[in-house]
């Protein structure tokens, strides 16, 4: 691997501190690993050191308990996929220790979340919001995931039926991602996998969904882009067309072209060739990776973002009122209701978010810009 010339100001420091906030110390340590970071101090290569191997660790750890997590589900007789974490590192670097993961996510069919709930438990894991069993079956109607937490580990684990809420419009079942899955090894043991393209536009689609707010999430569609076959590109964009999501995807492998350089068609860029939208949110990440403070931003600005990227005008209409009104795993567990109240959600979501809403700015107020840099906020379901 070629080194990489630096200008001989190079600001290290700076650069361990951006590692950081985009969880890149795991591909930083790689470079250094292969000589391809030229004329490093030294104090500044430990630390991309001591770092990148306590990801390794963090993330064999991960890799230990998804596969501990999958037998689980598979002895409850649930098929489910992992999704993210140590698994995509695998499709994209053909390695768990290169990706920095902070929890586990699994995709289960809707009618499979009981069970799988139930096999979770059995595991050591607790819902974080606890909710009762005719919450649960409105809730997965409603939303796209719950979270589970294990006490004694310190870990958690969001359990999928969908990628996301219904709010965003995407007809991307969770049984038409395990039809199309693939057969993947970790670390000697066999695990399946989404496709690899159904990987790509969730990606895209996460990513989108969050402004692209970290670095490491650029890296993963560039590692994916770089592995694909040249002749498939059609596929690809006719997929993601179908699903109405030609511009997150788009937008995704756009950015991955212009802040990794990795072989993207034109034909999978030209719709968003006609409008700003991509340019404008090249600039909102190439500014995270300033110096100055930085604050995520709320979950409105990031609802807002990826309306704007949506394919269909339709989508793009109804999006705000399916958002505002329609509840998720927040709502239920602020106000537990009984099945026959459930439509009085409808008025308490809206209350709450605009409740969020003031004291996010009344902190920002008080506070100036800065907070946590290293994850997008929270989305407001």
């Amino acid at each position: 691997m070629p080194s990489v010339e630096l200008p001989p100001a190079f600001n290290w420091p700076a650069a361990v501190e951006l590692a950081d906030r985009h969880a890149l110390f795991p591909l930083l340590g790689r470079a250094l690993r292969r000589g391809g970071l030229a004329g490093i101090p030294r104090a500044a290569a430990a630390e991309i050191e001591r770092r990148a191997d306590a990801a390794a660790r963090q993330a064999l750890l991960l890799t230990a308990e998804m596969l501990r997590i999958l037998d689980g589900l598979e002895r409850a007789g649930v098929p489910a996929l992992p999704y993210k974490g140590p698994a995509l590192a695998m499709q994209a670097f053909g390695d768990p220790r290169l990706r920095v993961s902070g929890d586990l996510d699994f995709l289960t069919r809707p009618e499979d979340y009981p069970a799988a709930r139930a096999a979770l438990e059995s595991l050591g894991y607790r819902q974080w919001w606890r909710l009762g069993r005719d919450q649960d079956r409105r809730f997965v109607a409603a939303d796209a995931c719950h979270v589970f937490q294990h006490e004694r580990l310190q870990l958690v684990v969001e359990l999928h039926w969908r990628l996301l809420h219904r709010a965003y419009a995407l007809p991307l079942e969770s049984r038409d991602l395990m039809a199309r899955c693939r057969a993947t090894d970790c670390l000697g043991a066999p695990i399946r996998t989404m496709s690899s393209e159904d990987t790509l536009i969730a990606l895209c689609v996460h990513g989108a969904k969050h402004r692209w707010d970290r670095m490491s999430w650029i890296a993963d569609v560039a590692a994916l882009l770089w592995r694909r076959k040249r002749d498939d590109w059609p596929e690809l964009a006719d997929r993601a067309a179908t699903l109405g999501v030609g511009r997150v995807l788009a937008l995704g492998v756009g950015v991955a072209r212009e802040l990794m350089g990795c072989p993207v068609p034109e034909q999978l860029l030209q719709p968003t060739d006609s409008d700003t939208v991509r340019q404008q949110a090249l600039g909102e990440i190439e500014a995270r990776t300033g110096l100055s403070p930085y604050e995520p931003p709320g979950s409105v600005v990031e609802a807002g973002f990826y309306r704007r990227l949506m394919d269909r005008p339709m989508d793009r209409a109804l999006f705000w009122p399916r958002w505002v009104l329609e509840p998720g795993r927040r709502d239920f567990a602020a106000l537990p209701l009984p099945g026959w109240l459930f439509p009085l959600y409808r008025v308490a979501r809206p209350a709450r978010l605009a409740g969020r809403a003031a004291v996010g700015a009344a902190r920002r107020m008080t506070n100036g810009r800065g907070g946590s840099p290293t994850r997008a906020a929270a989305d407001g379901n």
